[in-house]
């Protein structure tokens, strides 16, 4: 007998956690929640409206309540992305965050990383994801956490989406750059959010030379989801400064990156021992994890690194 292995390794957990806090638990259809979802409600009320570039080509989300389940499984429920609430919690010990000090984190995938900050600092944080699919799915997520208010998620369009100025105490920005081309105005907007002294921080896919084309680029670049536009360390370091960020690291986290995405296989490998996934999510899988290994190869080809750039707003 087949066992639909994503679905109930996440329902059960879920279900756990629902009767441990002492409420009742309702599995979610994303696909309905998204369709029923509001306008992107990313419209902060000191914010500024600004019109994408005229070579805009729209993000689109390839995200689907399939895909959603089959990467809590690699990555661990809430996530999408390698490393979990613990590496979400070690990222941004350098912002010193406090229950009275408020976080936006923007590429925040299904919320996971910022209800981790929440519930373990008590800052309020506020999430920003470019996938409506992800964005809908998170915020269920929360809301059945009973963190509705203390770490949202919300959908935001990084081409076109408004952003208030000096609101927040930090800002932590993953995997976003990539799918703009108006590299310069996003970076702008974002620093504009973070108060005087406040700090910002980039965890980006970035080209090792900004000319790189290599055939290890070239098989990765095939397999995301749309035509990335990486950047590279130097320049978001250089972006970031013309914001009037003092920036204090630009490094290549490629190592500890690589680390994260092998614990979650092993992960997965503990977890498939004896039993096989369902026909429909086997496809899924194998396109996730040959997504991932596509981008690992391109670091250790030496043509891709896993840049952090993060630095201090001036006064």
């Amino acid at each position: 007998m087949k066992l639909a292995l994503a679905p109930n390794v996440s329902r059960f957990k879920r279900r756990f956690h629902a009767w441990w806090e002492g409420y009742d638990y309702v599995e979610p259809d994303i696909a309905e929640l998204v369709m029923e979802a509001d306008a992107p409600a990313d419209e902060a009320d000191d914010g500024a409206a600004a019109a994408p570039p005229a070579d805009a080509v729209p993000i689109p989300d390839a995200w689907t309540a399939e895909r959603v389940r089959v990467s809590e499984l690699i990555w661990g429920d809430g996530f999408n992305f390698p490393g979990g609430a613990e590496a979400a919690l070690d990222l941004i010990k350098p912002f010193a965050l406090s229950k009275e000090k408020t976080l936006l984190d923007v590429g925040c995938g299904l919320g996971g990383g910022a209800r981790a900050v929440a519930k373990s600092i008590g800052a309020w944080v506020e999430g920003l994801e470019p996938s409506a699919t992800l964005a809908v799915a998170g915020m269920h997520a929360s809301e059945a956490a009973g963190m509705g208010k203390k770490a949202t998620v919300q959908h935001f369009d990084p081409q076109a989406g408004k952003l208030p100025t000096k609101r927040y105490d930090a800002v932590f920005v993953r995997q976003v750059l990539g799918l703009v081309t108006d590299k310069p105005r996003l970076i702008k907007g974002l620093s504009s959010c973070v108060k005087p002294g406040g700090q910002i921080m980039f965890v980006e896919l970035a080209l090792a030379k900004a000319d790189g084309d290599s055939e290890a680029l070239q098989a990765w670049r095939a397999v995301e989801d749309a035509a990335p536009h990486p950047p590279t360390v130097e320049f978001i370091a250089g972006a970031l400064s013309r914001e009037k960020v003092d920036v204090r690291i630009a490094e290549d986290f490629s190592p500890t990156f690589k680390a994260q995405v092998l614990a979650g296989w092993a992960s997965l490998a503990d977890q498939l021992q004896g039993k096989e996934v369902t026909p429909e999510e086997k496809p899924l899988l194998a396109r996730e994890l040959d997504l991932w290994a596509k981008r690992i190869a391109a670091c250790e080809a030496g043509d891709l690194k896993i840049a952090r750039v993060s630095g201090i707003k001036k006064a």
